[in-house]
């Protein structure tokens, strides 16, 4: 009985439940194999090790034994925090799913009594007119006249409206009273809509996730990821214009990956909007599907999976990070809604707004949207640069804090491991090349906004270099 009150022995015991713990979750995150047996016999020689010094005749080594293995359970406790840790956050960024939310709102002189937080008593605009914009996603619009109908109180009618400029008109001069949108959309009004509205009432619904893609064996043949960067900050399953289009070709054969940089305004046929041909970003207001159908069809591939992020995504990934180090080719300052940032040529320090910034101007530059794509890939290839660093160590809770909050992809646990149990088994370094799709500026017509817009116009020569690019990626000829 003497054994189980002696300190050392309940010692050992945690540290031997800390390594059996760790093996488990090594396994679990499919760890290679050769590397799992040798976790194991580390695990095993330290156990023995730690054993050998505390039950040691002469005190030093005891001593010494003692508070080896008090160490060890500190590294091994906060190791199985990391690994832990680190499976949720797969979970929770490979969870699809989104959501939409509806404004409602009224020209200013038309507000009835008193509007707290944005929420007003709706049954005071039962004698009103109402509207609704069927753009975007409009899956829940059926459910959002209801919802509003019930809160009104009263059966009122709703007229649609199929453009931004159709709604406008509408609302401000007086042929609907109240009117409902897809709060992402609210930005593309004129800055009068900010000034002269009230928001009444917000509601938010719930979106299944993103289709299933076309699954790939993702260690043993190529792959196509689409990214897209919508221009929202905060929730990551937010609806919204997709600001940033790049599609990633990921060739485990060979080791090489290839990005192809597609601008935003990009003037092609939408799937989603009866392929009328519109600005690539007005996609992300249908969905993420949309844009890859958009993509798809465009330039006649098969994407494989999408990985999301938003504004808030950039500013808290290169924040968690510690900043990340971009090498300009120029000097330039931004300009209106990002007015107020500097960036010299050459190596520039960047924090997330920093970066977010440099990565959304085009006003500084001549060839404009062709110019912000190659400063997003800059960026991105800083952020990548950051990530594979030695450096990743000291900031790695906080960026993987970051990563499940900012961060949304179709791609698997399994696929995600799988793809580490590859690298971790070969330790290959990988070829990064990328191209960009570039066009000419053009005032059209956009269905969405229902007048002339400014849109880029296909650059076709660039476009079927693309095209052959992909074919020989995919085909391993590249």
């Amino acid at each position: 009985m003497k054994l189980f009150k002696d300190i050392r022995f309940y010692l050992l015991i945690i540290f031997t439940a800390l390594c059996v713990l760790a093996v488990w979750q090594f396994a679990k995150t499919v760890l290679p194999l050769k590397f799992l047996i040798l976790v194991i016999l580390v695990f095993l020689f330290l156990i023995t090790f730690f054993a050998a010094l505390c039950y040691q005749r002469g005190k030093f080594f005891r001593v010494v034994g003692i508070i080896l293995t008090v160490v060890f359970i500190g590294i091994g406790s906060y190791g199985n925090v990391l690994l832990s840790h680190t499976s949720d956050v797969l979970t929770k960024i490979t969870t699809s799913g989104a959501t939409i939310d509806y404004t409602v709102l009224t020209l200013n002189k038309n507000v009835k009594g008193e509007v707290k937080e944005d929420e007003a008593d709706l049954s005071a605009y039962k004698n009103m007119s109402f509207g609704i914009m069927e753009l975007g996603n409009t899956t829940h619009n059926r459910d959002v006249v209801e919802d509003v109908r019930k809160a009104v109180g009263n059966e009122v009618a709703f007229t649609s409206y199929h453009s931004i400029l159709e709604a406008s008109e509408a609302l401000f001069g007086g042929e609907v009273d109240v009117l409902v949108m897809n709060e992402n959309i609210k930005d593309m009004f004129e800055e009068d809509m900010e000034e002269e509205t009230t928001d009444l009432a917000h509601f938010t619904y719930e979106l299944e996730g993103d289709t299933t893609r076309l699954a790939a064996e993702v260690t043993s043949e190529p792959f196509i990821i689409y990214i897209s960067g919508i221009d929202t900050y905060g929730e990551i399953t937010t609806q919204s214009r997709s600001d940033v289009n790049k599609l990633m070709l990921v060739n485990p054969i060979s080791k090489k990956i290839l990005l192809i940089d597609i601008p935003r305004d990009y003037y092609v046929a939408q799937p989603c909007q009866y392929g009328q041909e519109d600005k690539l970003t007005h996609a992300g207001y249908y969905g993420t599907d949309c844009s890859i159908d958009t993509l798809e069809d465009f330039l006649g591939i098969e994407v494989n999976y999408y990985a999301k992020v938003n504004f808030t995504s950039i500013v808290e990934i290169v924040d968690a990070l510690g900043g990340i180090e971009v090498d300009s080719p120029y000097e330039f300052d931004t300009h209106k809604a990002a007015a107020g940032y500097h960036f010299e040529k050459g190596i520039n320090h960047l924090d997330g707004m920093e970066a977010l910034m440099f990565s959304r101007e085009r006003y500084a530059f001549e060839d404009g949207d062709n110019a912000r794509v190659r400063n997003q890939t800059l960026v991105l290839e800083a952020i990548i640069n950051k990530v594979i660093s030695p450096s990743i160590i000291t900031n790695y809770m906080n960026f993987m804090d970051v990563m499940a909050d900012t961060i949304q992809t179709n791609l698997n646990e399994e696929e995600i491991y799988s793809l580490i149990e590859m690298q971790l088994n070969d330790m290959a370094s990988w070829d990064i090349d990328s191209y960009a799709l570039e066009g000419y500026g053009a005032t059209l017509y956009s269905p969405l906004n229902g007048f002339d817009s400014w849109v880029m116009e296909p650059d076709m020569e660039t476009v079927e270099e693309a095209k052959e690019l992909i074919d020989d990626f995919m085909s391993n000829i590249y």
